[in-house]
């Protein structure tokens, strides 16, 4: 149930806090206001992470599969 501000959430995802703003704003991670401060569920902060890792690693696994197809590892 604890909640992060955005530069704590932009930290902890090691990107900056514009681009956390905008990721925000794009509607992938919910979050809710307080005043005019955004706050972040920790369990949402988490999912994202682990929805952008797996991406991350379906994309490399492509790309290692799409290099060596073409013998680049030979």
């Amino acid at each position: 149930h604890q909640q992060l501000p955005t530069q704590q959430a932009a930290d902890f995802l090691n990107m900056s806090r514009p681009h956390l703003v905008k990721v925000l704003n794009d509607g992938v991670i919910p979050y809710t206001r307080v005043g005019s401060h955004r706050r972040l569920y920790f369990r949402d902060i988490v999912d994202y992470k682990q929805r952008r890792d797996a991406e991350r690693r379906k994309a490399l696994d492509a790309m290692v599969a799409l290099s060596e197809a073409l013998g680049i590892y030979d």
